[in-house]
């Protein structure tokens, strides 16, 4: 089969690599047919991977484990919010001041924010990904709490304290999860399930020619649970993926 596409794809320590045999003209129907389906099936993987959906490599590629936050804001009964459009309202006014803060120190602002109700209380919550504006947490914090005004803030550093064990992909399902039961929108497709700066780099793609036996291997001082493969290799065609993350 002679040779075979590799697209590496990366974003901070989360990589996943694509394998696949494309179709040429010298190929038999059979062929062909085999190699067709591998090629298909790559462009889904890459398309998914690249896709701002996959919140997991939109994180990765913007945020630092140890320096930037996750973030939790709170309403009081006071400023409870009736509806989700009154929690977006109070979320856009929130980055609308924050972000003033940051222009004025020569600062960029990056975020990412999912709306959803707590279970047990039904209140309003939302949680925030976003990058630091100093180093020091306790000035981060002052100024958070000095801008939200609405309620409590809790922030930690990304995989520090209770986030210490998760990686990448368990924040990124953490976030994006369904909406809890009573939700008036929950079963509204239509709803994204973040919101997000508009200044957040992609991942990055890198392609190249490799031989059909050259074998790739996971590295060993990945992250054991984030770790996955698929190796689908026929006669004609090859379509392999592997998805890991290195270690923060």
């Amino acid at each position: 089969m002679g040779k075979k596409r590799r697209i590496t794809i990366a974003a901070g320590t989360c990589v996943e690599v694509i394998e696949y045999t494309p179709p040429n003209r010298h190929d038999a129907p059979r062929q062909r047919a085999a190699k067709s389906k591998a090629s298909s099936e790559a462009r889904k993987q890459k398309n998914k991977a690249m896709s701002r959906k996959n919140l997991k490599f939109i994180l990765a590629a913007n945020f630092i484990a140890h320096r930037d936050y996750v973030c939790g804001l709170d309403f009081d009964a006071e400023h409870e919010p009736q509806s989700r459009a009154a929690c977006e309202a109070a979320l856009e006014k929130f980055i609308r001041r924050l972000r003033d803060k940051r222009n004025k120190r020569g600062q960029s602002l990056k975020w990412v924010a999912v709306i959803e109700r707590k279970h047990m209380k039904g209140r309003w919550h939302i949680h925030l990904v976003i990058n630091a504006g100093f180093s020091n947490w306790s000035t981060d914090l002052d100024e958070l709490i000095s801008l939200w005004g609405r309620g409590g803030v809790d922030l930690d550093r990304l995989f520090t304290g209770k986030y210490r064990n998760d990686s990448w992909a368990k924040l990124a399902s953490y976030l994006s999860k369904e909406r809890p039961e009573g939700d008036p929108e929950q079963n509204k497709p239509w709803v994204q399930s973040y919101r997000s700066s508009h200044n957040l780099d992609r991942p990055k793609a890198i392609s190249e020619w490799v031989d059909v036996n050259d074998c790739f291997d996971i590295p060993r001082i990945t992250l054991a649970e984030t770790a996955e493969q698929n190796r689908v290799e026929t006669l004609f065609s090859v379509f392999n993926y592997y998805v890991y993350e290195l270690p923060h």
